[in-house]
């Protein structure tokens, strides 16, 4: 499609078998459960069918992640489950949801935020209109990450970081973490998937999962309701609760929030 920058030009056609299919299941899905407008949303939802409904969608949700679950089990050589996507896609919710499906095999899973790993405020890199660039790789101590996580698999013990985003400073409170013979690290962030970020650990070690919120419900089958505006409105709610941003603040940092998606998130989708 053009985009408003250059309306006249139509970029080569770069076939996502992947996310085809991601989207023809959310198609599927919305058929199997008689949902597939607004519209026939709504109607459940007036005929009081909203909580079935919703047990329905967990199940089908839950057992998704359990067939993931089952896949890392299977092989032991997996200590590192890396789970990236665009903002709030639902990184932090699905890790907490795998690692649960993981118990289930005996694996005890330590779900970590890369977030914890940002620089400080005042080592942040800015962007070219002079605003801190939250979301290119260089905001995160990298370095700090790769000698926690290969200390680790050494089975080492180390205090692992928070980042405190009213603060902007990365803090210690005694957590300490060692790595069983059962224990496996789930960890999310935007760059998961980029082995930039997880230079020093061995590919074996790694299992990585590509997460977005394609299955957006459309107003009818010829006005569509854009993903990405779906997920500005649940960051607007998660930057609120969680990190002291208004949602005029949260808004004014989507388009660069966007230029970070497509530049680090999306060539990875595949």
């Amino acid at each position: 499609m053009p985009n408003q920058k250059t309306p006249t030009e139509v970029k080569n056609h770069v076939p996502s078998p992947k996310l085809f299919k991601t989207l023809q299941e959310a198609g599927n899905w919305g058929k199997m459960v008689n949902v597939r407008t607004v519209g026939e949303l709504n109607e459940i939802v007036a005929n009081g069918g909203a909580s079935n409904l919703i047990l329905v969608q967990e199940a089908l949700q839950e057992k998704k992640i359990a067939q993931i679950a089952e896949k890392i089990a299977g092989d032991a050589s997996k200590k590192f489950v890396m789970i990236a996507g665009p903002s709030s896609s639902g990184k932090t919710s699905f890790s907490h949801r795998l690692s649960i499906q993981l118990r289930t095999f005996g694996i005890t899973p330590h779900p970590i935020s890369l977030d914890n790993y940002f620089k400080n405020r005042e080592d942040t890199p800015i962007d070219e209109n002079g605003n801190y660039d939250f979301e290119c790789l260089e905001a995160i101590d990298v370095e700090q990450f790769n000698k926690d996580m290969t200390a680790l698999l050494a089975g080492e013990t180390v205090q692992m970081p928070v980042f405190n985003f009213l603060t902007g400073h990365r803090e210690y409170k005694g957590d300490f973490l060692k790595l069983g013979k059962d224990d496996i690290l789930v960890l999310e962030g935007i760059h998961g998937l980029n082995d930039k970020l997880s230079y020093s650990l061995p590919k074996e070690s790694k299992f990585k999962i590509y997460i977005s919120a394609l299955t957006q419900l459309n107003i009818d089958e010829h006005n569509r309701i854009s993903t990405t505006d779906g997920r500005l409105i649940r960051r607007m709610v998660r930057d609120a609760r969680t990190r002291g941003s208004t949602a005029a603040k949260t808004i004014s940092m989507w388009p660069s929030v966007r230029r970070g998606e497509d530049k680090y998130i999306f060539p990875f989708q595949e």
